[in-house]
């Protein structure tokens, strides 16, 4: 006669570590999902700055006050690109992608 709890428990503990993984593999997932959304937020901000006539250094002040994620404001001729880092927190997320993770953003202004 096998022991039932004992069984449960060793297939608990099997389950367990893979459980963990995914679940910061969610939160990383998600803590760059979350950093995307807030670049477009602050993109949407420097295209309404810079359509009211407002400087690039103006736009750069504006960037530069977030305090959240330090992001770097990159301008070119009719092209804005934003960019942030963000630090993965599970071991196998950093062998798989780059540790800081680098989220970026681009928008190209078209004059007519």
């Amino acid at each position: 006669m096998i022991n039932k709890k004992g069984q449960a428990l060793v297939e608990f503990i099997l389950v367990l570590p893979v459980i963990i993984l995914l679940i910061f593999v969610v939160f990383d997932i998600g803590h760059i999902i979350l950093a995307k959304n807030h670049l477009e937020n602050v993109m949407s901000d420097c295209m309404e700055m810079r359509s009211n006539g407002k400087d690039i250094t103006d736009i750069r002040n504006h960037v530069n006050s977030d305090k959240e994620y330090k992001i770097t404001l990159e301008e070119t001729t009719n092209s804005y690109k934003l960019e942030t880092k963000i630090k993965l927190m599970t071991p196998g997320m950093k062998r798989i992608l780059s540790n800081p993770y680098k989220v970026s953003l681009e928008r190209r202004i078209i004059d007519e």
